[in-house]
């Protein structure tokens, strides 16, 4: 697992850093993103998938609204053996 609060800091260093931490290697990766953000999909390129509210206005304190909007266990699951099942071809 890698947090980026800041993708902007994270696309800033180095690529050998960037490589370091997400490998090229491991093509099978998720994004859980609580805003509305395109960061996600900057990190999750080819088998990668990505959670996100991309509702604006919902307000992300609401579990209701942020269930509704995906961002639960089970549909991270989902999207994990999803990246998973595109990351072995």
């Amino acid at each position: 697992m890698v947090s980026t609060p800041w993708a902007q800091w994270f696309e800033e260093r180095s690529r050998g850093c960037r490589e370091r931490v997400l490998p090229p290697s491991v093509r099978a990766r998720v994004a859980i993103e609580g805003g509305i953000d395109p960061a996600g999909y900057r990190f999750t390129e080819g088998a990668g998938r990505v959670v996100s509210l991309e509702h604006p206005g919902a307000p992300a304190g609401s579990r209701t609204r942020v269930a509704a909007h995906g961002l639960t266990p089970d549909h991270v699951a989902a999207k994990a053996r999803e990246s998973l099942g595109a990351a072995r071809g």
